[in-house]
């Protein structure tokens, strides 16, 4: 049996028709509360992308990469072939509540994800792929579960992009690069700029996991010749955290960014 024919046959199992494999979403079976999905998006000599959705149940939500002071951390893992590997994944941005229980950062609805991959150039043109996302789905209680959705990356053959529909894109974060930050005191962190508008809402500041800052952090703007800059009030055990990412969250706005404490934060310096 030759390559190509078990790939046929793969997909025959997976209900994945030939002509159909690189444009319909490829569904994953529903636990109780979520379905998962996989589309292509645009493939080029080096690289792939795909639209991820987990269609979460009206009523339910589950909760972000950071799942704030309760719930379960969201967590992708892939299974690939050779010479295919996760170049970046775009994620959405989270919905930030402040509640008795403490700080929650969830996502309900259509939660999308766009995920570009590598590719190597002697990767064959059809790439079968899974997916496993593992969450805490949540309403009255959190119930820990996983959906499993297979798929075909889109070949170099792909005959023209999809674009990520409007819906879809704004909910997505964006990348602001490095931004220069400086430590006033040991509970105080000065921010020289704010990656999005510091009127309200007020933006909150949303660290990836396994630092220590579980909680989203109101910003406070600073003003005068300070303006653009802002303050975090962090606990005093915090330690060193240069090269931290973090999500600026500003409604359903989310941008990301890397604290550099190695470059000159001028308008921190402005009293």
């Amino acid at each position: 049996m030759t390559r190509r024919t078990r790939l046929m046959l793969v997909m025959s199992l997976l209900g994945v028709s030939a002509g159909s494999a690189q444009t319909r979403p490829q569904i994953g079976s529903g636990v109780k509360h979520a379905r998962a999905s996989v589309e292509a998006l645009s493939a080029t000599s080096n690289r792939a992308r795909v639209l991820v959705t987990l269609a979460v149940d009206p009523g339910w939500h589950v909760s972000w990469r950071n799942p704030g002071e309760t719930g379960l951390p969201t967590r992708l893992t892939w299974t690939l072939p050779g010479g295919v590997r996760v170049h970046r994944e775009r994620w959405p941005v989270p919905i930030v509540s402040h509640t008795p229980v403490g700080a929650t950062h969830t996502l309900e609805g259509d939660v999308p994800w766009v995920v570009e991959f590598a590719v190597d150039s002697a990767t064959p043109a059809d790439r079968l792929v899974s997916l496993t996302i593992r969450y805490g789905i949540c309403r009255e209680v959190c119930i820990p579960e996983q959906v499993t959705v297979q798929g075909v990356l889109p070949g170099r053959a792909m005959s023209r992009a999809v674009a990520i529909p409007p819906v879809v894109e704004a909910r997505l974060t964006t990348d602001a690069g490095r931004i220069a930050a400086r430590r006033l005191s040991p509970t105080v962190i000065c921010l020289d700029r704010v990656p999005v508008p510091l009127s309200a809402p007020v933006p909150e500041f949303v660290s990836d996991s396994g630092v220590g800052l579980d909680a989203a952090i109101p910003l406070q703007a600073r003003t005068g010749r300070a303006a653009g800059s802002a303050l975090l009030t962090v606990p005093a055990s915090l330690g060193r955290i240069d090269g931290l990412q973090a999500l600026f969250v500003r409604g359903g706005a989310g941008v990301w960014a890397t604290l550099d404490f190695r470059q000159p934060a001028r308008r921190c310096a402005v009293k």
